[in-house]
């Protein structure tokens, strides 16, 4: 192993066997590990790596498996606390600079280079980019222009909204489709918001009022609803939305329509240019923190369990009734509630759904999923 810090070393190992990869991509993702120096920088050229690999352990992996290795250890936490990797933060950034031919080639060398970009010669760069020294040269200058420490308003670094309320803002960078050369930046992008979702407690699920819904807004709020975090939709650029005393209704409406799964998640139109409703978020988070929280006593659990079983019987299959005999709370973050029955095969989703409902109706669960299941007694 290289001279990483033990704390890092293992830090980033336990992250890595908390994921569930492909045993050959774990094994990629290991060796990288462990050729990473104590600031986590890989310690020479990344197309070494898989040449390393057999001659130091004698297991031979595609190329291909290398990089999702390294893509992976690229979206894993330094000590734990949501540091994010300097190529990460750099690529970021210029991805909020206008389109130029310069941005783009500084884009595949952070692509290419991880961390260590500048442990090559330029002409090493030249010659695996195919383009000219000039455009190099232009392009890590470009670079070294950028603020290595990532700015509040576009890191995956959590922020204390102030030294009082022990809230953290994480704010992942944005997930837009570019073209094919940008394909390996946009995973990555996405791969560090799966990493930010699975630190936080409340996610705020942001959609651009001006461009409307979009496929991968579908795919990122599936990832925070199965997940079991608590999620507040929020509809920005409500100011620059064409709108009548209708409007609001056609587009929650809407948005209920493509998240079903987010029936319990709250809707804020809001305008972060105007600071319109801006205010709401906080207390609005809370409200959903606490009912991810929250925690039903067993015995007013049950009176509501059995009033619901009283008011709506499950219905009968196959000639079987479903029994309920008594509910607990077994968790929170997301509420989870274990059900004790005759038979669990008797009880169907659509009564789950029923009992959910029920639950919500008795005490909240804003923004928050509840998980419920059954065993038999």
């Amino acid at each position: 192993m290289a001279d990483t810090a033990p704390s890092l070393y293992d830090s980033l190992l336990d992250q890595l066997g908390q994921l569930h990869l492909d045993p050959d991509v774990l094994t990629a993702a290991r060796f990288i590990v462990g050729n990473l120096d104590s600031n986590g920088r890989l310690q020479r050229d990344p197309s070494y790596l898989v040449n390393d690999l057999a001659f130091s352990e004698g297991i031979d992996l595609p190329q291909k498996v290398m990089d999702e290795g390294l893509a992976i250890v690229r979206t894993l936490e330094p000590h734990g606390v949501g540091a994010v990797s300097l190529a990460d933060c750099l690529s970021i950034q210029l991805e909020y600079l206008p389109p130029s031919q310069t941005r783009d080639d500084a884009l595949r060398i952070l692509n290419e280079q991880y961390e260590a970009f500048s442990m090559l010669h330029t002409h090493l760069l030249v010659s695996r980019l195919k383009i000219s020294q000039e455009r190099v040269t232009a392009a890590i200058d470009l670079i070294r222009t950028l603020d290595p420490k990532p700015g509040a308003s576009i890191d995956s670094t959590p922020h204390s909204t102030n030294t009082i309320i022990p809230d953290v803002i994480i704010d992942t960078s944005g997930m837009r489709l570019r073209a094919k050369v940008y394909e390996s930046v946009e995973e990555y992008c996405v791969l560090r918001a799966v990493s930010a979702i699975n630190r936080a407690d409340v996610v705020l699920f942001l959609i651009d009022g001006e461009k409307g819904i979009r496929d991968q807004d579908k795919h990122v709020a599936g990832l925070a609803h199965e997940a079991g975090k608590g999620v507040i939709i929020v509809y920005n650029k409500w100011d620059a939305v064409e709108k009548d005393d209708k409007t609001m209704n056609e587009v929650t409406k809407k948005i209920r329509e493509e998240f079903k799964y987010l029936s319990y998640a709250p809707i804020a139109f809001v305008s972060a240019l105007t600071k319109s409703k801006v205010g709401g978020l906080i207390p609005l988070i809370d409200q959903v923190h606490e009912a991810c929280t929250m925690r039903v006593a067993t015995n007013v659990l049950n009176d509501v369990i059995m009033d619901a079983q009283m008011m709506n019987p499950p219905k009968p299959h196959n000639g079987r009734q479903l029994r309920i005999y008594y509910a607990s709370q077994v968790a929170v973050s997301p509420p989870s509630i274990l059900i004790f029955v005759n038979d669990p095969e008797l009880f169907h989703f659509s009564y789950k759904r029923y009992l959910e409902n029920k639950l919500r109706e008795s005490f909240g669960f804003i923004g928050t999923p509840i998980h419920i299941s059954a065993r038999k007694r």
